[in-house]
């Protein structure tokens, strides 16, 4: 959704920016409230974000590869944290044409 389905304002990158925080589209015009969706794209980004971070960490490890240069299970495990939760939050700020919202009153 690239527009505001009452007034047709143009949400900015910050609107967005702000609806991971607070889960809620809102229109700085109307201040009418969009909730996402769930649908296919949403679920399988998701999944491959999770499976392929999951599995890369697992066969780095039993495969005793280095992981961005780091050997550690530990380090392993933090980093793929940090990577999860910047990956994650991309999908609503960078593919927002496949987000399907609904007004929520």
């Amino acid at each position: 959704m690239i527009n505001c389905e009452e007034c047709n304002h143009k949400f900015t990158f910050f609107d967005r920016l702000k609806s991971i925080f607070t889960g809620k589209l809102k229109c700085k015009n109307c201040s009418s409230k969009y909730v996402p969706r769930a649908n296919f794209n949403r679920f399988l980004y998701f999944f491959l974000v999770i499976f392929l971070n999951n599995s890369y960490i697992i066969s780095s490890n039993y495969f005793n590869i280095s992981y961005f240069g780091v050997n550690s299970f530990d380090k392993k495990l933090f980093l793929s944290i940090v990577i999860f939760l910047i990956l994650l939050p991309s999908y609503d700020l960078f593919f927002y044409r496949f987000n399907h919202y609904k007004k929520v009153d």
